[in-house]
């Protein structure tokens, strides 16, 4: 599990011992898929990933699938629709 840290302009997520530091433009730009990874939602939402897994167990935030090998997938629709929208955080 990661952990993220918004910046003004960057986004650095640590996972384990390796930290990356990315651009949040350019994150999110290269996210046009329709489905994203737990790790990947969390980037486009700006939120860390323990902030997803609380939501999902309250029940709260944006709708998620699990797949048949126990990960969690969002689709992009309803990220954008939770940002437009907004749910109880």
């Amino acid at each position: 599990m990661g952990i993220c840290w918004r910046f003004d302009s960057k986004l650095a997520c640590k996972a384990g011992r390796r930290t990356v530091t990315v651009n949040k433009s350019d994150a999110i730009h290269k996210i046009e898929r329709s489905k994203l990874s737990n790790k990947e939602a969390c980037a486009y939402l700006q939120r860390a990933e323990i902030t997803l897994k609380k939501w999902r167990e309250k029940g709260i935030g944006p709708p998620f699938t699990k797949d048949g090998m126990g990960r969690i997938w969002y689709a992009k629709e309803d990220l954008d629709a939770f940002l437009n929208g907004g749910a109880d955080e």
